[in-house]
């Protein structure tokens, strides 16, 4: 049984934004597709993502972890790929894992290619190994205590640890000093109005992660350091012209943070 304690208040009972509240309806479907494609570039930059790991391996058949993915429209893409033979979706939260039996129907999934388990980043409750694992928005509500574990179970999912391409992590972000300076000018302001019981941060540590939803603020370099203690190395592709959350970012906003996918390998 997976130990659910670590897990943040979000995601106990999650109650889910309208776009992700997917069911049997097309106009359910649909607002799923405008927030994915239209008011975000969600969609486009995870498959652009994806292309890179499948173009790096030359095996069919593929088996795919997809750890934290949701509701699985990113598993609904993967499993839909020719060379895939079977995704396996990772979610904690049992409301969102509850929609992915609409998300197959509605992408069409061919049967038997989408597979949904409960787990989370301490505990996989995997009982396959797989050729590749997937964080596409995940790594960033991975707390700093945990993320040794997760990568150990990571190494221990894959088939075989060695070589290109065995771990991607997609539509994830970094954050510059700006944002930090933004945070510090956020926190004296709540101070100075005796707003101190709403925040979740300190002087010593403004990226605090939040514990509503374990959301994390790491720098490039805090990401580089992860994946070199994980023993892998990395190709670290850089979103420059363009948001994930924001169509059309102003320049300010974009000089707060960077979104980014990276190819993990691990050559020996």
């Amino acid at each position: 049984m997976v130990n659910n304690n670590f897990l943040a208040d979000r995601y106990i009972d999650e109650v889910l934004a309208d776009h992700y509240n997917v069911d049997e309806s097309l106009e359910s479907y649909n607002l799923l597709l405008n927030h994915i494609e239209n008011k975000t570039n969600f969609k486009f930059y995870f498959q652009k993502a994806f292309n890179q790991l499948i173009d790096d391996r030359d095996e069919n058949d593929l088996v795919i972890l997809d750890v934290g993915g949701g509701i699985g429209w990113t598993s609904a893409l993967m499993a839909k790929h020719p060379r895939v033979k079977k995704v396996i979706l990772l979610e904690p939260s049992k409301n969102k894992r509850l929609i992915n039996k609409y998300i197959k129907k509605h992408f069409k999934v061919p049967a038997g290619k989408l597979e949904v388990i409960n787990g989370t980043f301490q505990d996989f409750n995997l009982n396959e190994k797989v050729d590749a694992v997937v964080l596409c928005a995940s790594l960033h509500h991975c707390y700093d205590k945990f993320i040794p574990l997760l990568f150990d179970n990571i190494e221990k999912s894959l088939k075989n640890p060695l070589g290109r391409s065995r771990v991607l992590i997609a539509n994830d972000h970094v954050v510059t000093p700006l944002w930090t300076l933004k945070r510090f000018a956020g926190y004296v302001k709540n101070s100075l109005l005796g707003r101190r019981e709403s925040l979740f941060n300190s002087l010593g540590n403004l990226r605090a992660p939040d514990p509503r939803d374990s959301e994390h603020w790491r720098s490039r370099k805090e990401i580089d350091l992860i994946i070199e203690n994980a023993s892998y190395t990395h190709r670290f592709f850089k979103i420059k012209k363009s948001d994930l959350c924001v169509k059309k970012p102003s320049y300010l906003y974009k000089l707060q943070w960077m979104y980014y996918y990276s190819v993990l390998d691990r050559i020996k």
